[in-house]
Parts: C-alpha cells; sequence; structure tokens
C-alpha cells in the first residue's frame, strides 16, 4: 500500500517527465518498485517458515486447506489424517 500511495503521488507531481527515458524521476520510481519487490519477497519468505506444514506432503495449511483441516481433521492436499481425535 505504501508504493501505491507513494508511486500515485509521484505520478502526479512528475506527470510529464516520467515518459522521458532520460528522466531521473523515472528511474527513482523503477528503482522504488525493484526494492519494494524485493522487499515482499523476502518477507514472505521469512513469514512462510512460520505457517503450519502438512506432515506428510509438507505444503501449508492455510486458505481453503486450513478450512477442510479444521472440518474433516484431514490434510486439505493430500488427505493424510493431521488431527486425531483420541
Amino acid at each position: 500500500m505504501a508504493f501505491g500511495l507513494i508511486g500515485v503521488t509521484l505520478a502526479k507531481r512528475w506527470d510529464d517527465k516520467l515518459l522521458r527515458l532520460d528522466s531521473p524521476e523515472l528511474w527513482s520510481l523503477v528503482g522504488m518498485a525493484i526494492v519494494t519487490s524485493v522487499l515482499v519477497v523476502i518477507g514472505l519468505r521469512f513469514t512462510g517458515k512460520a505457517l503450519l506444514l502438512c506432515p506428510h506432503c509438507k505444503k501449508y495449511l492455510g486458505g481453503i486447506s486450513s478450512q477442510v483441516t479444521v472440518g474433516s481433521g484431514r490434510c486439505g492436499h493430500c488427505g493424510e489424517v493431521i488431527i486425531d481425535e483420541n
């Protein structure tokens, strides 16, 4: 969201300068997009390690598969038993 807000503000401010390839404004906006993309990928890598994994197929138990797991006690991907009812 921060990249979007900053990008829109800068695009409105530098409206005519962004169309030239030799403008520093264009390249600063491109650089900001690359840095934001790298930070998002790094953030997803670190947060992905904290998610629950199926002990059988090693896939993440999030989203729709988490509802299947809670409802049936089985993995939403491979169908193996995860939650023992004993």
